[in-house]
């Protein structure tokens, strides 16, 4: 065995302890998804001039854009950029809309899960990618 596979091999362990198990995604993401059209309705409900209506809507729409790149995009990359940019940039897009519908609990409070749950899905791939005692490659 190579040293090249032994590192391989021992960043897929660290990996591993990281990351849920697949069946973690599959309950996850639909109720997290649930909660954000729950938001979502509440933003769109706004009256219409509402001078957070039309940044909260564009916030939503980022984040449903990058929800529905991830897919496509983040397989396909070897580089470990890719799927902290996503995620990511859904964190940013979601904890801003927070920030902005922050007087509106009906915005705020279903969103707060999948800010935390996006905050932790950007960390654990740095984590994971992370060789000891070494910062991350994020260009490879």
């Amino acid at each position: 065995m190579s040293a090249h596979q032994g590192s391989a091999r021992a960043e897929r362990a660290r990996a591993s302890r990281l990351v849920p198990p697949d069946w973690v995604f599959l309950v996850a993401w639909p109720l997290l998804k649930v909660g954000a059209v729950r938001a979502d309705i509440r933003v769109a409900r706004m009256p219409r001039d509402s001078p957070l209506r039309h940044p909260l809507i564009w916030l939503r729409l980022a984040d449903w854009l990058l929800f529905g790149l991830f897919p496509r995009l983040a397989p396909r990359s070897d580089s470990v950029a890719v799927v902290i940019a996503l995620t990511g940039g859904q964190a940013v897009a979601t904890g801003e809309a927070m920030r902005r519908g922050r007087r509106d609990p009906m915005i705020t409070r279903p969103l707060a899960p999948q800010l935390c749950w996006l905050v932790y899905a950007t960390v654990v791939p740095l984590l994971a990618s992370k060789p000891e005692g070494r910062t991350p490659n994020l260009t490879a």
